[in-house]
């Protein structure tokens, strides 16, 4: 009964969200012409990355879109460029893309292939698996369409097949002053949660060595016993006050 409860509320939860993504798929293209799809290409620079590689998975996330087998392409920005970084269900990195776009832009499913979509401009590049670039569109009617837009390329949280993902962030004490560090969370019907990306930090959050537990734990003690002894210093000073208040009182009455 529980966990019937918990996937009704789950699907409702999910149901604005499903009806954006829907819109998305309505959108109306056409193609361009080569010069055009030339041009294009070569003002965004699409760049495939087969690997893992940290210096690339910066930036902030500005959405993500989650396909039918819970692959997760997320977008991350840094300054004009753009990283679109895959992994799988699991964590897994799949793959990654980099470009060059100073505007906003959103990223679609098709299959196992990506639709690049550039918000001001509506062209969309649309890439597989392998990097290779097997079309250039545009959205016909760019004005009609600009709410969606604007949605999708600030989407932080999807539902697919009744599992929420979300764009969460986690703090601790080395990252609660610079706002924190930024995760991809999937929450199960039933309520599990399970990660799916960690920022920079994910292989050092999922295998922690002895090393960083050890200074985390420093880190931790370190400030514990600066606010101890700040503490103790005020309660010090606020006694010595008092007591000089209580002297001067006595004094004055004597004379």
């Amino acid at each position: 009964m529980k966990k019937c409860l918990v996937f009704v509320i789950a699907i409702i939860f999910c149901l604005p969200m499903l009806s954006v993504n829907a819109a998305c798929d309505s959108f109306d293209t056409a193609k361009v012409d080569e010069n055009t799809a030339k041009t294009v290409l070569s003002q965004k620079n699409v760049r495939f990355i087969k690997e893992y590689n940290s210096d690339y998975d910066t930036g902030i996330v500005k959405s993500f879109n989650v396909n039918e087998n819970g692959n997760v392409a997320i977008i991350l920005e840094s300054g004009e460029c753009k990283y679109i970084a895959v992994y799988d269900d699991n964590g897994g990195f799949l793959r990654g893309y980099l470009l060059t776009s100073p505007g906003d832009m959103f990223v679609q499913w098709s299959g196992e292939n990506i639709d690049f979509v550039f918000v001001k401009t509506g062209y969309i590049i649309s890439v597989d698996d392998k990097g290779n670039v097997i079309d250039v569109s545009r959205v016909s009617d760019i004005d009609g369409n600009k709410e969606d837009f604007e949605k999708l390329s600030k989407q932080k949280s999807e539902c697919v097949n009744g599992s929420k993902y979300e764009l969460k962030k986690k703090y601790t004490i080395r990252t609660m002053f610079s706002g924190g560090t930024e995760r991809i969370i999937k929450t199960l019907p039933d309520g599990e949660e399970k990660l799916i990306w960690f920022g920079q930090k994910q292989e050092e959050y999922e295998r922690p060595t002895e090393y960083s537990a050890i200074k985390s734990r420093a880190i931790s003690i370190a400030l514990a016993i600066f606010f101890a002894g700040a503490l103790i210093v005020w309660c010090i000073k606020r006694f010595v006050k008092r007591r000089k208040e209580k002297v001067q009182k006595k004094t004055k009455l004597l004379h």
